[in-house]
């Protein structure tokens, strides 16, 4: 007599076979004179032309004073911040826009006014710069609330998998309308309940400043919320330091 587990798998095998004689007919590709490549090659005469560097996003410092939930019941709980930069190109009709999401989340291990050393060296983007034209970039320092956190991570999941099934014509990935969605939602939820600090830009406006030497930008970026009161009364709620620069890609001085 079989097994369970072995039951298990000969019912399984037969539904399988079951769906598959009596499902739509599955569409077949084209035949193999028809699909098989033909190839040219030429020398390329000036590689370094096209690759003209990497853009990184790389934070430098960062602390904030004031979280959003300073409830009672929460003042002697320790903090995560977290960290989301949402990479975005043109929507095009009939498609989701072109979304690059990362997504990171400190240890829950810090209190108000203490500087968060897990994100310092932390490069929140790296991508080659001829992959960034047109697309627009914005960063959210925020406190990460424990109910939103998983959703987080599902969604950036959803967007990396995506990505690499299929990206856009730039290299940027293109994840499915209903992850976008999601996104948009829970962007709406962050800006109402947990924003810090938010900063966005252009990659054009950054590559023509990084072309000037020393091809590295500091900016520094701090909160109109002051702290009222109590230590570091007076000073910024947040202020976070990030490092720009381009690097050279494999092979190119």
């Amino acid at each position: 007599m079989p097994t369970p587990a072995a039951l298990l798998a000969l019912l399984t095998l037969a539904a399988f076979t079951a769906g598959g004689c009596s499902g739509p007919e599955q569409m077949s590709g084209f035949p193999l004179k028809d699909a098989r490549a033909q190839v040219q090659t030429a020398p390329a005469d000036d590689p370094c032309a096209i690759r003209s560097g990497r853009l990184v996003l790389e934070v430098a410092q960062a602390i904030v004073r004031e979280y959003p939930h300073t409830e009672l019941a929460r003042l002697k709980r320790a903090k995560q911040p977290m960290l989301l930069l949402w990479v975005t190109g043109a929507r095009q009709p009939g498609r989701p826009p072109e979304v690059d999401l990362t997504h990171v989340s400190a240890p829950e291990d810090y209190r108000p006014g203490d500087r968060i050393h897990f994100f310092e060296g932390l490069r929140l983007l790296d991508r080659p710069l001829r992959t960034l034209h047109g697309r627009g970039l914005e960063l959210r320092l925020a406190e990460n609330d424990r109910t939103s956190a998983p959703q987080w991570v599902q969604v950036a999941h959803t967007i990396a998998g995506a990505g690499a099934g299929a990206a856009g014509a730039a290299g940027v990935p293109v994840p499915p309308s209903g992850a976008i969605d999601l996104v948009i939602e829970l962007l709406r939820k962050l800006d109402r309940d947990d924003l810090i600090l938010i900063w966005s830009t252009d990659a054009d406006t950054l590559a023509r400043e990084l072309f000037a030497p020393p091809r590295m930008l500091r900016v520094h970026l701090t909160t109109p919320r002051r702290v009222r009161g109590g230590p570091g009364d007076g000073l910024p709620t947040a202020e976070l330091d990030l490092l720009l620069y381009l690097e050279a890609e494999a092979g190119c001085p």
